[in-house]
């Protein structure tokens, strides 16, 4: 062993451990000459040392190598390990030194000798370590190259437990290009033998991960062909025995990588692969919307490379739907639709406006049959294109889409466009057929079926003609019995199958379906639903069942939970909000049951629990936008439902009204003008509004709680009627006709004494205050990774290995460097490095980059959310007409009208309610504006005409709702029927009276077109 007193030589030896550690061999020869000058004695070190440098310069500037170029070097380094007076341990370093030469010329078996032979301390710091690495990795790939693959396994899994406890040298290329070459061997060997007994998945999982963390921390373009083979064979070793508390982060890592290394990628191809492995694993890294919506920007970036690429407008148009952005999505699957050549989009723009017009779609309006688009071969061979030759889009990938076309247009209430996936899928399936197609699965034709049996029945109950209508049920019916062969198991086809039956009033059928629905699916909620509606039609005695009815609602309501499952549904906009829908309208359901049992005084008590559903749906979609004193009850739920979610509607909604402002007048009600206090609209809604006293008033029941959100409003003081800042209610000329008598002189509000502030300011800085709580709310809440992943953190830093132990003193004569030495630091290049630090922040490829956006599904619902809360109050109004409550009734229609001016259910209520056959008219006339097919409308404007003797005008408003919309209205069946015997019309009145008793007998508590078509 060599002693080296003087400082100076100390640190010369330093800087040459590092700068071989390193790789800066040009630094070395002038490195040694000083050593030599101070150290006469370090002449063996100094032969060897000047081999080394010789060989890697050799092996840099000459390739490929030659046997006689080696020659000099090989003499050289034989010679120094047969002299005697070499210490061992410059024999052992010549050995390692030799074994490279010996390899790089092609001498597996004098090279695997030498590194047999050797036998240099693991437990080292500096370049005796990455001798000791290189040994290895010579012993693994010269048994490899020999034959011998047991042999060679062990060594590869010992160089990898090696490499996996050890810290590595991230700036020695050489010394890196080595590793990767064994490693990487290694890693091919396993993958190639998957089939040998000697393997097995924690020996590929560990040679995997070994490369990985080798290679992590270089640039992306290094060795680039070979890390993103093995980085794509480790994805799916991971996903093949996932776990998701281990093995998520460890997924989302090496997607990150795969990206960018995919992305330095000359082929196309090598983009579309990894989108395509990543949307097969999405399911499990996604936990929350932002991973959905980072998708979406992850597809869009590889869009950049391949536009012409039916797969990733595949992923797309799927991640636009489950984000609710239908327009976008419903351009991207035009698009994708044209490039598979499924629609020819041209003639299907023109094809738009053309034909009869049979339909009404949700607003009311005139529109035209579906057409079938012709993909016939011929189409298809004219728009062929190269970029679908080139990328093949496989027919069960594109059933999948058209189902999820199907979806889309459901939840966009587009009932044609949705008819026309359905045929297109139709159209699909007769090409499986021909042997020339793949074949489709049980299930994806199942899945097909179901959804064009869904369609076809929607398309039948939004026609006027009577006769498509019967061929639109036929088809609908003969689409789901096929889906129920194809998949008996299949609780959706069930289901949807005893929904087409209730519709058409087969109740038993519908009885039988739901019951084997819930065979397969018992927490399903909306089976749950068709069971309990289709077990309370009038033949089934609702009076007599009710309470078992009630008990099974009840029970349904209890087991019921949200979607919990591992499928993408679960961040579904359309999934959640349907679950929230259900979830109220089955309490809806269990309302109307109580009502019929015990009477209206009872269902009314009961009442704000309907409000505290509503309030915790509106608080899933906007978040938490105010603060309740506790206890939580069902009062406090119901006041913060109206208080806050009409305060905030605005904010998401750009079509929806602001609270503060009166549409009434759009509908033909006076101006804006002064009211009384008690009738003055208020964005708090129930919280302002005392109608009369009464211990069943629900107004009255929400003053009492407290919200912090919402001030006591002081007593209201006299003021003359021109300094009223308060507005006139919507419909109030129809109101001030139903007003009790002691409002007709109440005060006007006042501001309160001592502030100058107005009400309607307090009201905006209330709605502001709202606003800003709501900022916290889902839209805006940003999404952070935890454990590896906690921060979005913009910095990259290098990946080094420590070990896990505490190590040795070094033996080797020239003292090596620590593991603090640079050597073993993230030194940054000019090029950034793959991955950070497990212990540091990474930032994952599924983080948006882009702030959410309001999406299409958010406006729906919000308009889908006002309907609900109408729906709410015009429930109370007529329990509190049953109970001769006119006043309480008058001021629920109002608080209905305060959300949702423009909706045809309350104005068809304020006309049930008012005795003036003239003021009823022009409430139904303004419900008519609003809808001109609301059937409640049009049968009450017929009654006052049939008790006006206007029978004519009568007998054409029942014709037309019998034939539209109403035709399963037994009221106005039975209208039209006494129409037809006051006119002598015997035959058609018996027909009519005697349908009319039909549907009568099998009338649900609640209509069956609430509960979902698709699910």
């Amino acid at each position: 062993m060599l002693f080296v007193n003087s400082t100076k030589t100390a640190h010369i030896v330093q800087e040459l451990d590092s700068a071989r550690c390193r790789g800066h061999w040009h630094l070395v020869p002038d490195l040694v000459k000083r050593y030599i000058k101070h150290n006469p004695q370090g002449v063996e070190w100094e032969q060897l040392i000047m081999a080394e440098v010789q060989l890697v310069q050799i092996v840099k500037t000459h390739p490929p190598l030659k046997p006689q170029q080696m020659h000099a070097i090989k003499t050289q380094l034989n010679s120094m390990l047969s002299d005697p007076s070499i210490s061992v341990q410059v024999k052992e370093y010549a050995k390692v030194v030799l074994a490279r030469l010996l390899y790089v010329s092609k001498e597996y078996g004098q090279a695997l000798d030498m590194v047999s032979n050797s036998h240099l301390d693991t437990q080292v710091d500096g370049y005796t370590l990455i001798l000791s690495m290189q040994a290895k990795a010579l012993q693994a790939m010269c048994l490899e190259q020999s034959g011998d693959l047991h042999a060679s396994l062990t060594s590869y899994d010992s160089l990898a437990s090696l490499l996996l406890n050890c810290p590595i040298p991230v700036q020695d290329t050489m010394v890196l290009d080595w590793l990767e070459q064994a490693l990487y061997r290694g890693c091919k060997l396993v993958l190639g033998q998957k089939q040998c007994s000697q393997i097995n998945a924690t020996q590929q999982k560990q040679l995997l991960l070994c490369y990985h963390h080798i290679t992590s921390h270089q640039p992306f373009s290094w060795h680039l062909t070979h890390r993103r083979e093995l980085t794509e064979a480790l994805i799916c070793h991971v996903s093949a025995a996932f776990e998701l508390n281990e093995d998520r982060p460890l997924l989302l890592q090496l997607y990150t990588i795969y990206e960018k290394l995919v992305n330095k990628s000359d082929d196309p191809q090598d983009i579309i692969k990894f989108v395509d492995l990543l949307s097969h694993d999405l399911p499990r890294l996604v936990t929350c919307a932002d991973d959905l919506r980072g998708f979406k920007q992850v597809v869009e970036r590889a869009s950049e490379f391949n536009l012409q690429s039916p797969s990733l407008l595949r992923h797309r148009f799927t991640a636009l739907f489950y984000l609710g952005e239908y327009q976008e999505a419903h351009h991207v699957l035009l698009a994708y639709l044209d490039l598979c050549c499924l629609l020819d989009l041209s003639a299907w723009k023109d094809d738009q406006d053309f034909g009869h017009a049979r339909l009404h779609d949700s607003q009311g309006r005139a529109i035209s049959e579906p057409r079938h688009s012709d993909t016939s071969e011929a189409i298809r061979k004219k728009k062929s294109s190269s970029a679908l030759l080139q990328q093949p889009e496989s027919l069960t990938h594109q059933a999948s889409v058209l189902v999820l076309a199907v979806k889309l247009y459901d939840c966009m209430e587009q009932v044609k466009s949705a008819v026309e996936m359905a045929n297109l899928g139709l159209s699909l399936l007769e090409r499986t057929a021909d042997s020339r197609h793949e074949e489709l699965s049980d299930t994806v034709i199942a899945d097909v079926y179901r959804h064009a049996g869904s369609a076809y029945g929607w398309m039948a109950a939004q026609t006027f003609s009577s006769q498509d209508r019967v061929l639109y049920h036929d088809k609908a019916l003969g689409y789901l019995k096929s889906a129920v062969t194809r998949a008996p198991e299949s609780w959706q086809a069930h289901y949807q199958l005893g929904l087409q039956y209730a519709r058409m009033r087969n109740i038993d059928q519908a009885v039988r379906y739901a019951r084997h629905a819930l065979q397969f699916a018992p927490s399903h909620l909306p089976s749950w639903h068709l069971l309990i509606l289709a077990l309370s039609t009038s033949d089934q005695q609702v009076k007599v069942n009710g309470e078992t009815l009630m008990t099974m609602a009840q029970a349904a309501l209890a087991q019921y939970t949200y979607v919990t499952d591992t499928s993408l549904d679960r961040f579904s906009m359309a999934a959640l909000e349907q679950q929230h829908t259900q979830r109220l309208f089955l309490s809806i359901t269990l309302n109307r049951l109580l009502y019929q049992c015990n009477g209206p005084r009872e269902a009314l008590n009961q009442h704000p629990d309907l409000f505290a559903t509503y309030g915790q749906w509106c608080q899933q979609h906007l978040g938490s936008a105010i603060t309740v004193d506790p206890p939580y009850t069902s009062s406090h739920l119901a006041t913060a439902s109206s208080a806050s979610f009409l305060t905030s509607w605005h904010h998401f909604d750009t079509t929806a009204p602001k609270p503060p402002t009166n549409y009434g007048w759009q509908f033909g009600n006076l101006a804006p003008s002064l009211l009384a206090p008690h009738f003055a609209p208020s964005s708090t809604s129930s919280m302002m509004v005392t109608p009369s006293a009464s211990t069943n008033s629900i107004s009255s029941a929400m003053t009492t709680t407290t919200v912090k959100t919402t001030p006591a409003v002081p007593a209201p003081t006299p003021l003359p009627p021109a300094s009223s800042l308060r507005r006139r209610s919507a419909s109030s000329d129809m109101i001030e006709q139903n007003r009790p008598q002691q409002y007709a002189t109440d005060a006007y509000l006042s501001p309160t004494p001592g502030n100058s502030a107005s009400p309607d300011s307090r009201l905006a800085k209330r709605a502001s205050s709202l606003r800003k709580h709501s900022s916290n709310s889902m839209l805006k809440t940003n999404h952070y990774w935890q454990g590896l992943f906690p921060s979005r953190s913009t910095s990259r830093r290098s990946i080094f290995f420590t070990a896990s132990s505490s190590t040795s003193q070094s033996s080797s004569p020239i003292p090596s460097v620590g593991r603090s030495d640079p050597a073993f630091l993230p030194v940054s290049t000019s090029t950034t490095p793959s991955i950070t630090d497990d212990s540091l922040p990474f930032i994952s490829l599924l983080q948006p980059t882009r702030p959410e956006q309001i999406s299409t599904h958010m406006n729906l619902q919000c308009q889908r959310q006002r309907k609900w809360l109408v729906r709410l109050w015009l429930l109370a109004a007529d329990m509190y007409i049953a109970l001769d409550k006119h006043d309480d009734a008058i001021q629920a229609i109002f608080e209905a009208e305060c959300v949702a001016p423009g909706n045809a259910d309350l104005w068809c209520q304020l006309a049930a309610t008012n005795p003036n056959h003239i003021s009823a008219m022009r409430a139904y006339n303004k419900g008519l504006l609003v809808d001109v097919h609301h059937v409640g409308c049009q049968v009450g404007l017929a009654k006052i005409h049939i008790e006006q003797g206007e029978g004519c005008l009568a007998q054409g408003l029942l014709e037309s709702v019998t034939q539209g919309p109403g035709w399963s209205t037994p009221e106005a069946w039975f209208c039209l029927g006494s129409l037809y015997q006051q006119n002598s019309m015997l035959e058609m009145a018996k027909s009519c009276l005697l349908y009319a008793l039909e549907l009568q007998s099998t009338e649900p508590i609640q209509p069956f077109e609430h509960l979902p078509r698709v699910c």
